[in-house]
């Protein structure tokens, strides 16, 4: 049964250990990261549970439920009123419940995936059936994908060099936000070596879906992923407190791990803090 809409939940009413964690689909950018998952959750009522959608940044994010499935059906019809629940969510367009944005922004960098009650497959057809993932430009998105693999900061540095080259088109020169980009980024290797015409932009062809999920669903590339997810969440709360760790921010990396794990899909280890990353980044700070 479809039914979106936002709710708001205290971190003591998640942490109540009643669901399961389905997938996660990823935004690996190091300037602000993002975890997208989607699981099942105890409601409380026998044999009813929730189907819910929550997005985490460190400054924020939201959730919501989208739909209800009943325990008391055989295997396959649960199994089948999930997908039909999550083949709604992920192509809907401009649900006015979703506040407009979609659940699928852009092409994830990487995915994570439960192996019961649906799969890795699953995942592929709900993503890849998105509007925003099917719209993307996929000249760029397999040009990125060849070149740099898992390795996302070099990617990072040569797509933000290729955005700051097309706004100054754009402009004609430069305005301040590009002289604080270059001044950031100059030295990075990716960025200070960017060449144009590297790519022709293009729309999604055959092939194009399945080659990015041949690329990015495997173990290899998946661990590689997680600790740079793990490194970037940390690094851009570290520079979005510019020194102070005393100032607020809403999903520190801790709370991201453990909410993960609570819902049985953790991706570190459980005493991976935000002070061992930072030392490793070579930044400095509390434990």
């Amino acid at each position: 049964m479809y039914a979106i809409y936002k709710i708001h939940r205290t971190d003591e009413q998640w942490f109540q250990e009643r669901g399961k964690i389905l997938f996660t689909w990823n935004i690996l950018n190091p300037n602000g990261p993002t975890i997208s998952c989607a699981g099942i959750r105890d409601t409380g009522v026998e044999g009813q549970v929730e189907v819910f959608y929550r997005w985490m940044h460190f400054l924020g994010g939201e959730s919501y439920v989208l739909g209800y499935a009943d325990l008391n059906d055989n295997e396959e019809a649960f199994v089948e009123s999930l997908r039909q629940i999550f083949k709604y969510a992920f192509t809907v367009v401009n649900d006015s419940a979703l506040n407009g944005f979609p659940m699928v922004s852009c092409v994830p960098s990487f995915v994570t995936a439960a192996e019961s009650p649906l799969s890795a497959s699953d995942l592929f057809e709900f993503i890849s059936s998105a509007p925003e993932f099917l719209g993307d430009d996929w000249g760029a998105q397999r040009y990125y994908l060849k070149k740099f693999g898992s390795q996302f900061f070099d990617r990072a540095a040569e797509e933000t060099r290729n955005a700051v080259e097309m706004a100054r088109e754009a402009e004609g020169g430069d305005n301040d936000f590009l002289k604080f980009t270059e001044f950031r980024r100059g030295k990075l290797p990716f960025y200070k070596n960017w060449q144009p015409h590297q790519f022709q932009s293009r729309p999604i062809m055959d092939g194009d879906a399945e080659a990015w999920w041949k690329t990015i669903n495997t173990e290899e590339f998946t661990s590689d992923c997680l600790f740079q997810l793990a490194y970037a969440w940390v690094g851009a709360i570290y520079q979005y407190q510019n020194g102070n760790l005393d100032k607020p921010v809403a999903e520190p990396f801790e709370r991201v791990r453990d909410f993960l794990a609570t819902f049985n899909h953790g991706l570190w280890p459980a005493d991976l803090s935000s002070g061992q990353i930072r030392e490793v980044m070579g930044i400095g700070g509390r434990s």
